[in-house]
């Protein structure tokens, strides 16, 4: 879902496409249902530019939801920084991401039911 390249993608609905097999059909419904999708910047254009991304594990404050065979949710540290083939870098994005996952059975993978800034609900 963060990695985005302008040399590939039109837009964010792209991303989240080729994001479609790891997202559960609410989640990636709620990410592209009624939204525009936006074009990257002139500046992204002009750098063919794609994000680079970096994840470590979060090691949460307090108690996360308990995790049971069907759900599950993991904290994660995010570093993006935009990135262009000719050597441009972009300011980058530093945050901690709750995500939630879920499956429908055991044996089935998990799949990503929500991404946040804060703890998913």
């Amino acid at each position: 879902m963060w990695t985005a390249d302008s040399a590939t993608d039109r837009s964010q609905a792209d991303v989240y496409r080729r994001a479609r097999p790891y997202l559960t059909t609410g989640y990636y419904a709620a990410l592209t249902g009624g939204t525009t999708s936006s074009r990257w910047s002139q500046e992204w254009w002009d750098h063919r530019a794609y994000n680079k991304v970096t994840l470590t594990p979060h090691q949460p404050e307090g108690d996360l939801e308990p995790e049971t065979p069907y759900a599950a949710h993991r904290e994660w540290n995010l570093t993006v920084v935009p990135t262009g083939r000719d050597g441009w870098r972009g300011a980058p994005l530093r945050l901690t991401v709750f995500t939630a996952l879920e499956k429908p059975a055991p044996g089935y993978p998990w799949k990503v039911n929500h991404v946040g800034s804060g703890p998913a609900s």
